[in-house]
């Protein structure tokens, strides 16, 4: 599974040239198949380098020799070991049991505010200055405003979906307009308010406008600040791509926390559910009597029509007894009904490797099976597991069209442990509230006073 890394703010003489790596490095040595970004430390320093800087912080030719740093940067904080989790990593399922009056939401507020008392708090000149950045930062982007971006469509005229709008950025947006004021100075960190599927997501590409006005708006960012964003059904690898469709250059991501819904980067971010703005809910009195249930649409033929996991799962699951999975592109108009009286909820790849449905799963306390198109050990973009979310132990994982033949066998196999799907529903039940706006917000919070505070 997915371990988390993350950049993080800079200290000392900050300078817009001091950075650990370029994109164009990070990117060849993915496609060599190293681990992208795995050198990445958690702080850096602008300052005179060392004579002995570590060689593992050196770009290094094709040769495979070690070369100079671009910038007089430093590693001045890592704190973790090689396959170890992230620095802000806690296990919030054993902290609510511990405490029995918490819920996860009320368990990152108090570690966010537990965060925030190891940090020196700004004086009054410092945080009316922080906050006056967060002013110009909305400024800087009033042309890239929600309701700009989220009217923006694109695609077919048929295409209901292909605009900006509906999704939780739109909600934590909404929230740090509304209380900037407080939370800029507490946290340290001026957030980049942008509906980033509007600026990616738009193919083929050929409406450069709103490009041309981010990177315009890109360069007058002040990067010795610590600034986070929220991609949301976006991510890097998709900019750029949509950047250089358009002669563009890659904007400069230093010293800038990303929180990623999509995945498949090869900077570091920190993994989030894709959400829409407004949860699933059950209606009250609902009953599981649903074994495993899918109905989806035939998206992944879009981007991957080698790959036939969602075609195959109808004849499948057609002799499990109460399953109800359809063929692919049947869609079901009572689905969250059907989700809601689900144990089991198919979530099959679609356009992109992470789906609304393993969230919206979760939202309705079913448990997600998640199945990847690599087999083997390759990496998922699941959330939370910075938190102690075990995806294993909600639903199931499973990796490639080789593991699907197993998968009926081994879903009815927990179904007939009452103990083992018993603590699978209660664990769904404690982290539900996760997968919401709200969560959301909580868990950017947190994340962000944590980095601050170091």
């Amino acid at each position: 599974l997915w371990r988390p890394k993350s950049t993080g703010p800079l200290d000392g003489q900050c300078s817009v040239q001091c950075q650990s790596g370029r994109l164009e490095d990070l990117e060849r040595d993915a496609a060599a198949g190293k681990a992208a970004g795995g050198d990445h430390c958690l702080t850096l320093q602008c300052k005179p380098k060392p004579v002995a800087t570590p060689r593992k912080l050196r770009p290094v030719d094709k040769n495979g020799a070690a070369q100079p740093l671009e910038a007089q940067c430093t590693c001045a904080d890592t704190k973790r070991v090689p396959g170890g989790p992230p620095p802000h990593s806690v296990d919030l399922l054993r902290m609510i049991r511990r405490r029995k009056h918490l819920n996860v939401l009320d368990a990152l507020r108090l570690l966010r505010n537990h965060s925030l008392t190891w940090a020196s708090p700004l004086d009054k000149e410092e945080s009316s200055s922080l906050v006056a950045y967060q002013e110009r930062v909305f400024s800087i982007f009033h042309e890239l405003s929600d309701e700009a971006l989220g009217s923006y469509n694109w695609g077919r005229s048929r295409c209901l979906h292909c605009h900006g709008g509906g999704l939780a950025d739109v909600v934590f947006n909404k929230m740090w307009r509304q209380s900037y004021k407080t939370l800029v100075p507490s946290l340290g960190a001026a957030y980049i308010p942008l509906l980033w599927r509007s600026l990616t997501d738009d193919l083929p590409h050929n409406n450069a406008t709103w490009r041309k006005r981010l990177v315009a708006a890109w360069a007058k960012l002040d990067h010795c600040h610590l600034h986070f964003t929220i991609f949301m059904q976006a991510h890097v690898g998709q900019l750029r791509k949509a950047l250089r469709k358009n002669h563009l250059p890659m904007l400069d991501m230093q010293n800038i926390l990303i929180f990623d819904s999509r995945g498949v980067d090869v900077l570091p971010a920190f993994p989030i559910p894709l959400a829409r703005s407004a949860p699933l809910a059950c209606p009250p009195g609902t009953r599981k009597n649903v074994s495993v249930s899918f109905h989806g649409g035939c998206t992944e033929i879009l981007r991957h029509p080698s790959t036939g996991i969602r075609s195959r799962l109808w004849d499948l699951f057609r002799d499990v007894k109460d399953a109800h999975v359809g063929h692919c592109g049947d869609l079901n108009p009572d689905f969250v009904n059907e989700l809601c009286a689900s144990y089991f909820t198919l979530s099959p790849p679609g356009f992109a490797p992470s789906s609304f449905r393993q969230n919206e799963a979760l939202q309705c306390q079913a448990l997600p099976v998640i199945i990847s198109r690599s087999s083997g050990d390759a990496p998922l973009w699941l959330p939370f597991q910075d938190l102690g979310v075990d995806w294993t132990q909600l639903g199931v994982v499973v990796g490639g069209e080789a593991a699907l033949p197993t998968l009926p066998a081994r879903l009815t196999g927990i179904l007939a442990d009452a103990a083992d799907i018993g603590a699978r529903m209660d664990r769904a039940a404690a982290l539900a509230p996760l997968f919401s706006p709200e969560g959301l917000i909580e868990y950017v919070l947190y994340v962000v006073a944590f980095y601050k505070a170091r």
